[in-house]
């Protein structure tokens, strides 16, 4: 009778099952389900990394950056439409417009009221409908611009009052040619003010075309009362010296006041802008 008690009590502490079932299902679940499986082999640290950098220098910055086209445009044309005739579009559904800019024009260092020189048309009919011209002085001003043309050259005009000045040769000396006619033999193209740059071109849109027919010549007369930049000639009057696909220019005079007695040889430093007929 006293054995039975101690007996019962030993046994049921050294065998209780909570104990066992506590630590045995926690630390297994933690280590081998879920703690250790994500860490190693999480889906989403691998996903940005290789998204990410791989999208953006590949696509965004490196090839965008090396083929910008604004650079590379604005050089090209610049240096090319100076010195060779330049497409500038027809809304009429006709020939093309094209824009010639002299060769000269880095070197129009000279002023004078007025330049008159010849134009030659080559195998097509040639028709005018602005002349680019640069102003003088160190800043943009308004100024009376007039344009005249003439059918043929001016070498074609008698000359009155000779011996005044000298023979034409060589740059800077007078042209031995003077205005012997009145403004009513040439036709008046333009009249208007202009606000004038010294530092580009400014196109002057004709009240009216300057037609030249297939092989033919004209003179034209540019005029303004603040003064136009030109090029002294180095050649002689009369002499080609610059070229289009499609006209030859040649060297002409300056005049002091309009229709006065002229100058200096000159050539024309600017643009025109024409466009073709049918060819010869």
């Amino acid at each position: 009778p006293t054995t039975a008690a101690p007996t019962n009590v030993p046994t049921k502490a050294p065998t209780t099952p909570p104990p066992s079932a506590k630590p045995t299902s926690e630390p297994t679940a933690a280590p081998t389900t879920n703690a250790p499986t994500k860490v190693l082999a999480t889906p989403p640290p691998s996903a940005k990394p290789t998204s990410e950098p791989s999208a953006a220098p590949t696509t965004n910055a490196p090839t965008k950056a090396p083929v910008t086209p604004l650079p590379t445009a604005l050089p090209t044309a610049m240096p090319t439409s100076q010195p060779t005739p330049t497409d500038v579009g027809d809304d009429s559904g006709g020939d093309t417009f094209k824009e010639y800019t002299t060769p000269n024009i880095g070197e129009a260092n000279d002023k004078a009221k007025g330049v008159i020189f010849t134009i030659t048309a080559k195998s097509k009919d040639v028709i005018i409908t602005a002349l680019g011209i640069v102003g003088v002085g160190k800043d943009a001003k308004n100024s009376d611009v007039q344009v005249y043309s003439h059918s043929g050259s001016y070498e074609a005009f008698p000359d009155d009052r000779r011996g005044r000045g000298k023979s034409g040769r060589g740059r800077g000396k007078r042209s031995s040619r003077l205005f012997r006619s009145s403004v009513a033999a040439w036709d008046e193209y333009f009249e208007d003010k202009v606000l004038l740059n010294p530092q580009e071109i400014v196109n002057v849109e004709l009240d009216e075309e300057i037609t030249i027919p297939a092989g033919g010549t004209v003179s034209v007369y540019v005029l303004s009362k603040k003064g136009v930049s030109y090029k002294a000639s180095d050649s002689n009057e009369f002499d080609e010296y610059a070229e289009s696909d499609d006209f030859v220019l040649k060297v002409g005079t300056t005049t002091k006041k309009e229709f006065k007695q002229t100058e200096k040889l000159a050539d024309f430093a600017g643009r025109i802008v024409y466009e073709t007929g049918i060819a010869a």
